[in-house]
Parts: C-alpha cells; sequence; structure tokens
C-alpha cells in the first residue's frame, strides 16, 4: 500500500470515528447502571449514570467503555456551555481512545515523532544572563567531589542555594517576558524589576546565611550595574 493510499484511509478513520463519537450531552442523568461496564452482547450502550459518558452504540468493544466525568464537568449543563468548550471536550476527552489508537501506530511505526511543538523552559544557571561574573555552572561551589563538596561545607552550600534563589528569579522573569511577548513587555524595564527583586532577596537572606557576608557584598555590587552596563 503506497504511502498516499494509506495517509487517505488515515484521514477517511479520523471522520467515520468523530462522527461515531458520543453526542455532547456530557451530563445526561438517566438510569443508574454501574460505571465501566462493557457494552452488551446485544450491541447496545449501556444506560448512562451521572456523569457518565455514555458510548456510541456502534463504538468497538475494546474501547466501548463508559467514561467517568471528573466532578468539574459532570456538575456542568451542557445546555449552557459554549460550542466551542463542548467541542474542544468532545475531540479531547472523549475521542482520545480513537486519537491514541490512531496516532500511537503512525508515529512509532514511521518514526514521525510527536505531533505537537513541545517547549521547554529550563532554570539553570547555565541560562542566566544578567547576573555577570555569576552565571554558569562554575559559579556553583557544590560541584567539587563529583557533586558532593556541599556536604563537607556550610559557605559552600549557602553559595549554592543563594546563588539558586536569584537564578530562578532571573529565569521565571525571563519565561514571563518570553510568554507575553515583546510588545506586551514594551515598555517595561525589565533589568529595573530584577534588579529590584535581587534585592530584596539579598536582604531577605543576609541574616541567615553567616558565612556568606563576602559574596553578598559582591552580589550587591553585580546589582548595582545591572542596566548600566
Amino acid at each position: 500500500m503506497s504511502d498516499l493510499r494509506f495517509d487517505h484511509l488515515l484521514v477517511s478513520a479520523v471522520v467515520v470515528l468523530l462522527l461515531a463519537a458520543p453526542s455532547c450531552a456530557l451530563a445526561q442523568k438517566t438510569a443508574p447502571t454501574p460505571a465501566g461496564t462493557l457494552a452488551g452482547s446485544s450491541g447496545e450502550a449501556p444506560a448512562a449514570t451521572a456523569g457518565v459518558v455514555p458510548t456510541a452504540p456502534n463504538t468497538p468493544a475494546s474501547v466501548a467503555l463508559q467514561v467517568p466525568l471528573p466532578d468539574p464537568l459532570a456538575s456542568l449543563d451542557p445546555a449552557e456551555w459554549h460550542p466551542d468548550a463542548r467541542r474542544e471536550v468532545l475531540v479531547n476527552y472523549l475521542g482520545f481512545p480513537f486519537w491514541d489508537v490512531l496516532t500511537f501506530s503512525v508515529t512509532t511505526g514511521r518514526d514521525a515523532g510527536e505531533l505537537h511543538e513541545i517547549l521547554v523552559d529550563r532554570i539553570s544557571p547555565q541560562e542566566v544572563h544578567t547576573l555577570k561574573g555569576f552565571e554558569g555552572v562554575k559559579s556553583l561551589k557544590g560541584i567539587g567531589f563529583d557533586n558532593f563538596a556541599g556536604f563537607f561545607s556550610r559557605r559552600y552550600r549557602e553559595n549554592d542555594y543563594l546563588l539558586g534563589r536569584l537564578h530562578a528569579l532571573d529565569r521565571l522573569m525571563d519565561m514571563i517576558c518570553d510568554a507575553a511577548g515583546a510588545v506586551q513587555c514594551d515598555g517595561i524595564d525589565v533589568l529595573g524589576l530584577k534588579r529590584r527583586a535581587f534585592e530584596r532577596i539579598l536582604n531577605a537572606e543576609e541574616p541567615h546565611l553567616i558565612h556568606s557576608k563576602e559574596l553578598i557584598a559582591r552580589l550587591r555590587r553585580c546589582v548595582s550595574e545591572i542596566g548600566m552596563r
């Protein structure tokens, strides 16, 4: 079978399965029936309980389970749902068994990979660029002795703890700005916000980090120069 023929059959199967999917009356209340039972031998779908979605009569037996809805979904009146919201639930929640059967075999058998791009934001010293001189893995003290150096020195632990807080703040603010977009952040003094946030962390931690006075002094000088370079 050619690739083109296979793709046409795949699209046709998706359309047929979606047309055979349950209706959008998600929270219909009828006579009680235990959830999770298979369709009867006569081919008739079991009656739906409150908060349970009945499967279509012609659904394959392998996926003809009643699907219990989470409480937030079961408590909603279907008549009050926005059509787009009902479609999202129908396609993504109720249609998961159909999508899984179709896409898993394709992605694994044809090395197609994931169908949707997954974006990953990393919180790491290697991604920090605001604190000049305190970025990168080399700024950490605990990496010595095969990452066990922190066990032998409180000063090392304090160093890595404090830099961890500062690095996390730097990255979280970068991630928020990136998600908001350049237009939304236009006119906002991001470096100024970072500088004030760094100072708050240093003020809060200084009384407790008794072995890091010199480190905190160097960090304060670094923070005061942010935005002036």
